[in-house]
């Protein structure tokens, strides 16, 4: 695997497992005929394939376990009274590949699991915009706090933001603004599945 460090204003370490795409071939229509790595090709079928939650389910538990080697070598999935929570989603879905991945993953390494801490605000709005401009605005009603402000609590737990793509990083900014704005400013990581190419190559040791 090419795994990627991620390093965002705000966050305490990031890490995605591999790259998405290992090439892309143009064709006559305009558009790319991609090489997916292994990771990559079962998070695309996921996102675009079949919608039916059963077929969804198995293809989670397959990512799981390709990830699983990459995930136990994570310190930061040892972090005491570590809490789960799924990057939020940009639309409504039966079944939510994210949650369901993050789930798994706190289910295995006996971790706290929540998808009530970041949710996106108006449904009506977010579908009015693109989502690397809703987030690239900052737009709070997109992501938002769903709790009450850390502000009483002087050591809030420590958050894990568990995804399936790392682009350019604006939701993940977005969650790491609406978390700072909420007095939850320290202990939050990221972990992306899989990573776009335009963020480089790293090689696993």
């Amino acid at each position: 695997m090419y795994y990627k460090i991620i390093d965002e204003d705000g966050l305490r370490f990031g890490r995605a497992l591999d790259v998405y795409t290992t090439g892309s071939t143009p064709i006559d229509d305009g558009g790319y005929d991609n090489e997916y790595s292994e990771l990559g090709k079962l998070i695309h079928e996921l996102k675009y394939g079949d919608r039916d939650p059963a077929a969804c389910e198995r293809i989670v538990d397959e990512i799981f376990q390709i990830a699983l080697p990459s995930l136990k070598d994570l310190g930061f999935l040892k972090v005491s009274e570590l809490t789960v929570v799924p990057m939020p989603s940009t639309s409504k879905r039966e079944f939510d590949p994210v949650s369901h991945l993050a789930k798994k993953i706190a289910d295995h390494f006996k971790l706290a699991y929540r998808d009530d801490i970041l949710s996106k605000g108006s449904e009506v709005h977010a579908k009015r915009l693109e989502r690397g401009r809703e987030f690239a605005d900052g737009d709070f009603s997109a992501i938002q706090f769903s709790e009450a402000p850390f502000d009483d609590d002087p050591y809030p737990m420590p958050l894990l933001i568990a995804d399936d793509i790392y682009g350019e990083g604006r939701s993940l900014r977005a969650c790491l603004r609406a978390l700072k704005n909420s007095g939850h400013d320290e202990r939050v990581y990221y972990l992306g599945m899989v990573y776009t190419r335009n963020h480089g190559l790293t090689r696993q040791p």
